[in-house]
């Protein structure tokens, strides 16, 4: 593993770590261990294997090796990605939801100052308010489930589903959403069943329509 990953295909035993990497990272931090007895870790990309791994560099203290240091390569690729895309959700989730915010506050402070008195623009600035305030509970609920998805301990609810019974249901659950933006939705095909946890699959389809339909 080592010699895959430090691209050296002889024999490493015996080699000079001067040898096998010019890495600064890894050249510094060792001197730095041996010279100083600390520890460090640091996260080190592989551009050419499509990597990225937790290097973590400690001194060994032993009988027959008066300065040791050991060198451990961790594989946290999925991790940092799964860090990057969390983190940008979370932006992104942030400077949506200050759209409906905003809409929400102009229309109700319309409405509550009494300068629109007339029945249909008072209907419509309640409409508004209505589809924005749908329009947060999506994002907010994306966000909780988000979360519930990383709690890897909590079990799944895996059932036979129709796929077409629940498509049926996203479909009559967005109905409104679609014609506001003059989107006709249309189920065909055959039902099919798969073995899922019902909530998952509501989001995942949930999600595929709300973005054709925007």
């Amino acid at each position: 593993s080592a010699a895959t990953l430090l691209g050296e295909v002889s024999v490493l035993e015996g080699r000079s770590l001067y040898n096998l990497t010019h890495r600064s990272e890894i050249l510094s931090n060792v001197e730095k261990c041996i010279s100083t007895r600390t520890s460090s870790v640091f996260d080190l990309p592989f551009p050419a294997q499509s990597q990225i791994f937790s290097v973590s560099i400690n001194p060994v203290n032993s009988q027959w090796l008066e300065v040791g240091v050991i060198v451990i390569f961790t594989d946290v690729t999925d991790t940092r990605r799964a860090e990057k895309l969390r983190r940008e959700f979370v932006a992104n989730a942030s400077h949506e939801l200050k759209t409906p915010v905003t809409s929400i506050r102009g229309f109700a402070e319309l409405l509550g100052s009494g300068i629109v008195t007339e029945p249909e623009r008072v209907k419509d600035y309640l409409g508004r308010i209505e589809n924005e305030s749908a329009r947060m509970d999506s994002l907010i609920s994306d966000i909780l489930r988000l979360s519930s998805l990383e709690e890897k301990s909590k079990p799944k609810n895996i059932q036979r589903l129709s796929l077409w019974q629940v498509a049926e249901e996203i479909i009559r659950d967005l109905q409104i959403q679609a014609e506001n933006k003059g989107v006709t939705l249309h189920l065909e095909g055959k039902e099919v069943f798969v073995n899922a946890d019902r909530l998952d699959m509501e989001q995942l389809l949930t999600n595929l329509t709300e973005n054709a339909i925007k």
